[in-house]
């Protein structure tokens, strides 16, 4: 649920994971040059595993009728069990995606517009009559990123068991001030999509992890998907690793843990594989999922760019667009302490990448980059 990073003592730093017009997608058919693909991917992930210093990074990509998918490293820094490919990790803000396709989906049967205002649902919220469900979605309400609240990032890191509620997060950003007025520009709040759960919620009448797997994960056949802990943490859940946003060495984030994961709910809680999240993103963007018009929409982005995200040109509706070389490709990243997690798919050429590691804060657009370059020496 990544955002901001702040820099400073501690508790500043937790903040870095905390705070943390388009064409609808054609298909081409390609054919590598060579047959060594899958080999040069392999020698790309065991060369990032060394590089970054990370326990282990799952990968997998797809271009054209080409599917490959690789791990490398391990479970844990002392752990040496290997990295399988049914290995799930918590994917952080990825889960932006998932609740942006709900809302998409719900748009899509009648039951909200994107011009919907806030005061539908919650009619106290300060400046609800200016804020539309589309300011929600791309990061344009102006609203305060209650993962900014020291008191809040504290007492989550200090009660590893705590369960935070999405109501009281939210009413804990009542009164603080807007970044701008709704509308007027852009900034990242995990607060947005805080919001864009309950109303989910309120609209199916139903908790977010039974709408998530309704609309979403069981049409999209996403059977290693999960939203953790919102129902149990499956057996294969792999234990994360920090070792740059809290003091005194490597701190764990086992699977059994629940204070970051409810901070997140909407915005950052779904655990995945790599596969999953390939599978997910093709889904999404490269097929009738969603209507193309629905699509197009999704895509159409406000520029925008991000100190934490090298390349990004734009936000569209719950997507980061960003520029690899001279591709543009449309997914977005996630980080929740102990992970990282990247899914994006490019329109013009046809393929998709995901990456999943066990550490927080590992260089994803460096190794989305170096995967990306290969593809393209290969076509």
């Amino acid at each position: 649920m990544m955002g901001r990073r702040l820099g400073g003592s501690f508790i500043v730093a937790l903040l870095v994971l905390l705070a943390t017009g388009c064409y609808p997608p054609t298909s081409h058919a390609y054919a590598p040059k060579t047959n060594s693909l899958a080999h040069q991917l392999q020698e790309v992930l065991d060369h990032k595993v060394e590089e970054l210093k990370v326990p282990g990074i799952q990968v997998a990509v797809r271009r054209g009728d080409f599917y490959w998918s690789g791990t490398s490293g391990t479970i844990g820094f002392k752990n040496k069990e290997g990295l399988a490919p049914d290995h799930v990790f918590r994917v952080g803000s990825v889960t932006k995606t998932f609740t942006a396709a709900l809302i998409l989906k719900l748009y899509e049967q009648g039951k909200i517009d994107l011009d919907d205002k806030l005061s539908t649902w919650f009619p106290d919220y300060p400046q609800a009559a200016s804020i539309t469900v589309r300011h929600l979605l791309n990061h344009s309400s102006g609203i305060y990123n209650y993962t900014e609240n020291l008191w809040l990032t504290a007492r989550t890191f200090l009660r590893s068991k705590k369960r935070w509620d999405p109501a009281q997060l939210l009413e804990s950003t009542f009164k603080r001030k807007f970044s701008f007025p709704p509308g007027t520009g852009h900034y990242y709040s995990n607060t947005n999509y805080i919001i864009l759960g309950l109303i989910a919620e309120k609209i199916t009448g139903k908790a977010l992890l039974e709408a998530y797997r309704e609309y979403l994960f069981t049409p999209a056949k996403l059977n290693n998907t999960y939203f953790v802990p919102y129902e149990e943490a499956p057996e294969k859940l792999v234990t994360g690793y920090d070792r740059d946003l809290f003091p005194f060495g490597v701190y764990k984030l086992k699977p059994e843990a629940t204070s970051f994961a409810t901070l997140a709910y909407a915005a950052g809680a779904v655990a995945s594989t790599a596969e999953d999240l390939r599978r997910w993103i093709d889904t999404l963007l490269a097929s009738d999922f969603l209507t193309p018009e629905v699509r197009g929409d999704m895509m159409r982005y406000l520029e925008a760019t991000d100190p934490d995200v090298p390349g990004q040109l734009g936000y569209g509706l719950g997507l980061r667009v960003l520029a690899v070389g001279d591709d543009l490709i449309f997914g977005h990243t996630g980080t929740i302490p102990g992970f990282g997690a990247v899914a994006f798919y490019c329109p013009e050429k046809d393929y998709s990448v995901a990456v999943v590691s066990n550490l927080s804060l590992f260089d994803q657009t460096n190794v989305v980059g170096a995967l990306i370059q290969i593809l393209n020496l290969n076509y």
